[in-house]
């Protein structure tokens, strides 16, 4: 920073009375994201921030060393500001952009004014051009100090969100992470099987996300899951993303638990996903089966024991069979034609089915117990002998 004659520093400060107003009517039409009205807070924000940038140049310039801790802490302040409002700190830079070329622009028209010769111009232009470089330096220092403290709270947050259930407890880790709970959350889980997750910076501002081990997790509100979701299918081209149902914050856990096991469960095989997302609300019942699968286990071995006498690929056939009769309740022809095969196929295959189960097959109960045990069974059948 040149240090200027008092004079100058007096005639220039007097000159620069209107800058402020000219740099915020720039920047509002040339940043979008500071677009709005004269008279808007967007407005009145930028002018005053131009204004107090004008006067401490000029303090600093005259020798007022108390200026450059007054002007470091104001935009440091105006980064942390835009990383709690979840904005973006290169709307900012853009302005002070704006505000050089304008001050350039004034600096050219004094210069002709005040007769300033030609090497305290240079001097001064360059001292603006440091100045402002400075100015960028600390919103930057500002923002991103604000936003490892803010995402270190919401990772906080997210971190007792999966482990609670209680919503005052909720309510009052949120409000200390300065967290506004919407009415219904998802919670997605992305794994990419070899490929890191990262999309921490594009997700919209409302979202809680943290890794945990190999996998990205992250709480959106209901209405900007479209938006996550296609952002985390945008991270590689093998992650694979499972989303709980819509639910209170204070069952975060409970989605949690669903979209893990729904990972897992494509991962053995258990339940297929259409492309990339695996909807845990299509594959309830494979869930709640997996809830306990040892016991789930077992009753399918008790339930599925007349099929225990015959080979492994008649078994995995007439299994297939009998759930889509059960589901369907379709005649022969029809059956066989979602099955691929003759409908006398369907029907041997039926006769079969008949004398093994017996009045299993026409008892309500014990049929909805088949179908919900040959649900769960099916894909480990399929998975043990290769078939799609």
């Amino acid at each position: 920073m040149p240090r200027l004659p008092p004079t100058l520093v007096e005639r220039l400060h007097r000159a620069s009375h209107q800058l402020p107003d000219r740099i915020a009517v720039r920047v509002r039409v040339g940043v979008l994201a500071f677009g709005g009205p004269r008279r808007g807070q967007l407005h009145r924000m930028v002018r005053d921030a131009a204004s107090v940038a004008i006067d401490r140049f000029f303090r600093i310039g005259s020798g007022d060393h108390a200026a450059i801790a007054e002007i470091e802490e104001y935009f440091r302040g105006l980064g942390r500001a835009e990383a709690l409002a979840g904005a973006d700190p290169r709307r900012i830079e853009a302005s002070i952009h704006i505000a050089n070329t304008t001050v350039c622009e004034a600096l050219q028209v004094l210069t002709a004014r005040e007769d300033l010769r030609g090497q305290v111009v240079a001097e001064l232009a360059r001292g603006i051009a440091e100045y402002l470089v400075h100015l960028a330096r600390f919103v930057d220092c500002g923002f991103h100090g604000a936003r490892s403290a803010h995402d270190d709270r919401r990772r906080e947050l997210l971190s007792a969100l999966l482990k609670l259930a209680a919503p005052d407890d909720a309510c009052r880790l949120a409000e200390g992470a300065g967290w506004s709970p919407p009415p219904r959350v998802v919670v997605l889980v992305a794994q990419a099987y070899g490929d890191v997750v990262r999309a921490s910076g594009v997700l919209p501002a409302g979202v809680l996300d943290a890794r945990i081990g190999d996998q990205l997790v992250v709480v959106s509100d209901e209405r900007d899951v479209e938006l996550v979701r296609r952002i985390l299918l945008r991270t590689s081209p093998r992650v694979l993303v499972a989303e709980s149902w819509p639910m209170p914050v204070a069952h975060t856990r409970d989605g949690y638990r669903w979209a893990r096991a729904a990972l897992a469960l494509v991962a053995r095989g258990r339940i297929r996903s259409a492309g990339r997302i695996v909807r845990c609300a299509d594959h309830r019942v494979e869930l709640w089966l997996e809830a306990d699968a040892s016991l789930t286990r077992s009753v399918s071995d008790e339930v599925l024991a007349p099929l225990a006498e015959e080979k492994a690929s008649q078994q995995y056939v007439l299994a297939e069979t009998l759930l889509g009769w059960l589901v369907v309740s379709q005649k022969a022809p029809a059956l066989a034609a979602h099955l691929g095969v003759h409908p006398k196929t369907v029907r041997y295959r039926l006769k079969k089915l008949r004398r093994l189960f017996g009045e299993a097959l026409d008892d309500p109960d014990q049929r909805l117990l088949l179908i919900l045990c040959l649900k769960v069974t099916l894909p480990t059948w399929r998975v043990e002998r290769g078939r799609r």
